[in-house]
């Protein structure tokens, strides 16, 4: 699903400072800093966090403040099993967020469904998005939701939809589906891990993720 050749592009491509990015919106939008847990786990401090079990007694060893918790998990895939401890980290209702770094090829390879690739890739996104335009938000049109409109002062906006794939038609019809009611010219792209790529569909283009990533601008 994912070309090997890409997965150094992606860690060279700053997504470790996305995160910082965001943890630093978080705190500057008043978030505590008690209430934000960031682990690091290319450091040798952490080097006892090696199964999914001591993952979850880290997080859980964390003085939080009651409310919500922002976790930040960065290159997670270097503890085996690590999946066990996000899922059930999910499941907890305070757990406002998990930011996860991981290289893709990991993601797929150590058995992740759909679902949580979904849940990885659109945070992944999310966190580019913020970098590159000055507003992000999540759109509807009628009963459908697109994952993301968002504002440059330069280029208007721009609509993105993220999905793992494109190649079943009913997720393509349900991913083209609110593009294609829009009826004003500003640019409508389908994010996806696919490697074969359909044409552009009445004006909205379908980009590998990867390739997205590794532009520098607006796109």
């Amino acid at each position: 699903m994912i070309r090997p050749s890409r997965i150094g592009d992606v860690r060279r491509s700053g997504k470790s400072s996305l995160l910082k990015l965001y943890r630093e919106a978080l705190l500057s939008d008043g978030v505590a800093p008690e209430s934000v847990l960031s682990l690091n786990f290319e450091s040798l401090e952490l080097a006892g966090i090696d199964s999914a079990e001591s993952l979850n007694d880290a997080v859980a060893a964390h003085p939080f403040l009651a409310g919500r918790r922002y976790i930040f998990l960065d290159e997670v895939q270097l503890v085996p099993a690590w999946q066990r401890a996000v899922n059930s980290l999910r499941l907890d209702a305070t757990v406002r967020d998990q930011y996860i770094d991981a290289v893709l090829n990991t993601i797929v390879t150590q058995g992740l469904g759909v679902t949580d690739i979904g849940f990885l890739l659109e945070n992944v996104v999310y966190f580019e998005l913020r970098r590159r335009y000055q507003k992000v938000s999540i759109g509807k049109y009628g009963a459908e939701e697109i994952d993301f409109v968002c504002f440059s002062p330069t280029d208007g906006l721009a609509y993105y939809q993220v999905t793992a794939s494109m190649l079943d038609a009913a997720t393509a019809a349900r991913e083209l589906r609110p593009l294609q009611g829009l009826r004003d010219s500003y640019p409508k792209t389908i994010l996806t891990l696919d490697q074969v790529l359909v044409p552009d569909i009445t004006g909205i283009r379908q980009v590998n993720l990867l390739d997205w990533l590794s532009q520098a601008e607006c796109a």
